[in-house]
């Protein structure tokens, strides 16, 4: 009996998967979710990181654009 990897799974079929992960800060979000990057590939994976979104909209001045 044959049976597909699990990422032949996700791969063929028609619908999204999202998965949000939240935790702590230093609780392995990040590595978390470059290992489902690595499992999956980056063909099949899009990672949205909100790390450090507060810094990008403080100019150097301190103020907020």
């Amino acid at each position: 009996m044959y049976y597909p990897n699990f990422k032949d799974t996700i791969a063929a079929s028609p619908y999204i998967f999202t998965l949000g992960v939240a935790g702590d800060s230093g609780s392995g979000k990040t590595t978390f979710t470059e290992g489902i990057r690595n499992i999956f590939g980056t063909d099949l994976v899009s990672t949205i990181s909100l790390d450090d979104y507060h810094v990008s909209t403080v100019t150097a001045a301190g103020s907020r654009d």
